[in-house]
Parts: structure tokens; sequence; C-alpha cells
């Protein structure tokens, strides 16, 4: 028995399917509505109560940033998809989006764990002001969220 808690524990409604829910959710989600549109042709059946997607099952993690700057105004924003926290995060290099200039903002960095996602980092004394972005990104590259930090002086 383990104190783990995370993953598919008591909080998953999925927990029986283990790591397999995404792909047996849209089956039984198919199998239910041909039973419920079976059950019409059955005298005396009950109507079937509607069930939510499969996508909604899982949560979107809370989020926490923790960026040091010697900036007057730092703005941090993420957006995370719901199931990030299950996965390991990386972000990709944060560019700047509003010159017409190749800059970049090293030093932020993303963190997942169990029901919560970490924004860490510093932003350097000398950064330009501007608004920098970047794709979050689990381990085999695909996309779990945006980051996007705006240092105005």
């Amino acid at each position: 028995m383990s104190d783990n808690r995370c993953g598919y524990g008591y909080s998953n409604p999925y927990a029986a399917w283990g790591p397999m829910w995404p792909f047996l959710a849209p089956w039984m989600q198919a199998m239910q509505a041909w039973s419920c549109a079976m059950a019409g042709f059955v005298p005396a059946a009950s109507q079937c109560a509607p069930q939510p997607s499969w996508n909604e099952c899982a949560t979107v993690p809370k989020v926490s940033v923790k960026v040091q700057s010697k900036h007057r105004a730092t703005d941090v924003t993420v957006c995370v998809d719901a199931g990030a926290d299950s996965v390991q995060l990386d972000v990709d290099p944060l560019k700047i989006s509003n010159k017409t200039e190749e800059r970049w903002l090293q030093g932020i960095k993303v963190l997942a764990e169990c029901g919560h996602v970490s924004v860490v980092g510093k932003v350097p004394d000398d950064q330009p002001e501007g608004v920098y972005r970047g794709v979050i990104r689990d381990s085999s590259g695909r996309k779990r969220g945006e980051l996007t930090v705006e240092i105005s002086k």
C-alpha cells in the first residue's frame, strides 16, 4: 500500500481503468450511447443520464509562479492543459513576440507534480522589455500549454 494518492487515486472516477482510461473512455461512451438508444425499444426502460465527455475527466492542475525579477513590471501568464501535471514538462525557449528582432529569455523552467504545475526562474537584470512566449511541451514533444512573460519598465 502506498501513500501516493495521485494519478489514479481516490479523486479519479476512472481509477478502475488505470492508465488506459484515455483510450477506454470513448469506447465506454459509445457503448453507453448504444445502450441508451436501445433502451428506447424496451418497454418501461428508464432513460439514461448524460455522462461527461472523456476529455472532461482530467482536471486542470493548479499553477504557481515564482519568477524573480528586478524589473518594475513582470507579468507571467501560464496556460496548461488538463492532465499536464502527470507528465514531465519543459518549455521551449521564450522568444520575443512584439519586435522584429530576435531576442530570447533564458532561465525559466516548468515543473510538474501531481495536481500542480510550477513555473520557476529568474529574469536577468539586463533583459530587454517585451513580450516573450514559449510552448510548454511534454517529454514526447506534444504541446501541453503556453507560457508568456511580459517585461515592462
